[in-house]
């Protein structure tokens, strides 16, 4: 049998480390791992479930009533995907938001042994260990599994795309690759702008050594079908609702809305609230159904972006990224807006704190480790991932809670880096660009805490 190939530039510990390992190598401390992060979710339950719905868990809980009484989805706002999970959870235990949140735990607890099985094949079980406890004990991860927001379904759906990958590109097994379709398929009708990343995975698939014309065909055509077996039937029943093709939602626009009407005036660009959103939203609510209101914000959206030209395309990088990754969470916002319930009040200080120190931490950790960590052929996919994030949360609008698919996908090289898991070439460039890109969060970690006033209130639609 011919030995396993080694990516150019791989580190010799890396590859010993792997070699070392066994089959089940890992598996008690993964275990382990995911029992504390169990117990830590449902603590986090006990103490911070809010008393009400917030922003889009009101629209998510009301189509999933809708759907578990038999009524249908209501209308194509939003992607059906979350909603049709909670509603199954009615269907079964009633309309029950505690039995929802406890389904966002074990959703939130399934993405940990998914990073597990990334990281292991290629840097060894103590470095997977490492990237798992990262995502299993990350604040803002544990936070969002006791909210009712789609981020902790896509980001579980995208990180079993990148696993059922892995284990295609390893293997060569086609059933692998039809199945990272069909999660993908899923994760479009949860998070609509998947889409894109379906093309990039199908091209990639048909490029993967050896690069047989027909072969490659053929594995971009399963990804191709798989892909649209789960998202078509739902663009059909669109079509028959609105009479025109409808891929998966009609709220594309607004969001490009809201992120180009930029503050004027003297307001500061980084300024999170001072978007004149007063004068677009009632108007956009009264624009009639949801075709005409989809056609109303494009063409707000178009205007928008002309204004701002030639300097749009600077001003949106500087101000979205800052609004993305500075380290403003939803445990602040709730805070802020009095959300909290009300035994949880003493301790927000403190874990405000400690969710904003390790959000930093990894952050910079996995900035860092993107670069510096050598990687196999479904890294250039990671990588991809995070840049498509960040051209469509530069084009629309950006919040953190954007950021929640991410933190994972940051964190599959952060246990390696910690493991000594260095690439021997090019590593001049390596080393700049990580240098860099933990320069330019810093900064932003800087203007949050040197600018109080710039910090988002909550006040914005999320």
């Amino acid at each position: 049998m011919a030995p396993e190939p080694v990516a150019l530039g791989e580190a010799e510990g890396v590859t010993e480390a792997r070699a070392a390992d066994g089959p089940t190598t890992g598996s008690t401390g993964l275990v382990w791992i995911l029992v504390a992060a169990a117990l830590l979710r449902l603590g986090a339950l006990a103490l911070l479930e809010p008393p009400h719905l917030h922003g889009d868990e009101g629209y998510y809980i009301q189509a999933a009533r809708q759907l578990a009484s038999g009524n249908g989805f209501p209308g194509s706002q939003r992607p059906p995907g979350f909603p049709a999970v909670v509603a199954a959870v009615f269907a079964v235990v009633g309309k029950n938001f505690t039995a929802a949140r406890f389904l966002q735990i074990a959703i939130s607890l399934a993405a940990i042994p998914l990073v597990f099985g990334l990281v292991r094949p290629r840097h060894g079980a103590r470095a997977a260990l490492l990237s798992s406890a990262v995502v299993a004990f990350h604040p803002t991860l544990v936070h969002y599994s006791i909210l009712l927001w789609a981020e902790p379904l896509a980001t579980t759906l995208l990180l079993l795309v990148l696993w059922l990958l892995d284990r295609f590109d390893r293997a060569g097994d086609e059933l692998s690759l039809a199945a990272a379709g069909v999660a993908l398929g899923a994760a479009v009708l949860v998070r609509e702008m998947v889409v894109y990343f379906a093309a990039v995975v199908a091209a990639w698939a048909a490029l993967r050594p050896p690069a047989r014309p027909l072969s490659g065909t053929r594995r971009a055509a399963v990804v191709a079908l798989s892909v649209a077996i789960i998202v078509l039937p739902w663009s059909a029943r669109n079509w028959a609702l609105h009479g025109r093709f409808v891929l998966v939602s009609t709220t594309r626009w607004m969001p490009v809305v809201l992120g180009n009407i930029l503050p004027a005036g003297g307001v500061s660009l980084l300024d999170a609230d001072a978007e004149g959103h007063d004068w677009f939203l009632p108007r956009y609510r009264a624009s009639g159904n949801e075709i005409e209101r989809e056609e109303f914000a494009r063409r707000v959206a178009l205007e928008a972006i002309a204004r701002e030209q030639p300097w749009w395309l600077a001003k949106k990088i500087v101000r979205n990224g800052y609004l993305l990754w500075s380290p403003m969470s939803q445990l602040v916002r709730y805070d802020n807006r009095g959300w909290l319930p009300d035994r949880a009040v003493p301790f927000a200080s403190g874990l405000i704190a400690w969710e904003a120190a390790w959000y930093v931490a990894a952050t910079a950790l996995g900035a860092a480790a993107i670069w510096l960590v050598p990687g196999g052929r479904t890294k250039p996919l990671v990588v991809v991932l995070i840049l498509l994030h960040l051209a469509i949360y530069t084009f629309a609008n950006a919040n953190h809670r954007f950021r929640l698919p991410l933190l994972p996908l940051l964190a599959l090289d952060t246990g390696p880096l910690l493991c000594g898991a260095i690439a021997a070439d090019r590593r001049a460039l390596r080393i700049a660009g990580a240098a860099l890109t933990v320069l330019a969060f810093a900064a932003i970690v800087a203007i949050y805490y040197a600018h109080p006033e710039l910090r988002q209130t909550g006040s914005l639609p999320e």
